[in-house]
């Protein structure tokens, strides 16, 4: 017999990702992906294109749109009876969310502030039209 420890399956699994992990990544960022097109078409489609600097692709109400909707699209179902698991992917799913929000918003100050733009309503889409009425 020898007195060496064999590794068990546990410490197997989570040494070594599997290759389903990676795909089901891949798949996530592609329906991310899809979901803020559509977003920004909608986001054209409500605000219509006045001008060429409604164009742009760096939308607010896009990006909301795709982290919400793919979120709920891409979230593994639950068991019921495990009250925890859910309640932290919220919580990690509204941080990310949050600090996203955030960084667009520290952009679009930043580009204000050094008069690259002067127009901010292309940046917020529908949020922009909601904000006039």
């Amino acid at each position: 017999m020898s007195t060496e420890k064999q590794p068990n399956k546990w410490v197997e699994r989570f040494i070594k990702k599997p290759p389903k992990v990676k795909r089901k990544i891949k798949r996530k960022w592609l329906a991310y992906l899809i979901l803020y097109i559509i977003g920004y078409i909608i986001s054209l489609c409500v605000t219509g294109i006045p001008s060429l600097d409604y164009l742009i692709p760096f939308k607010l109400d896009a990006l909301c749109f795709s982290i919400f909707i793919g979120e709920t699209v891409t979230s593994p179902p639950v068991d019921i009876k495990d009250t925890l698991s859910p309640r932290w992917r919220g919580f990690v799913f509204g941080v990310i969310s949050a600090v996203l929000v955030l960084i667009f918003i520290i952009v679009i100050y930043i580009l204000e502030t050094c008069n690259i733009i002067t127009n901010l309503d292309p940046f917020f889409g529908i949020f922009g039209i909601l904000k006039k009425s």
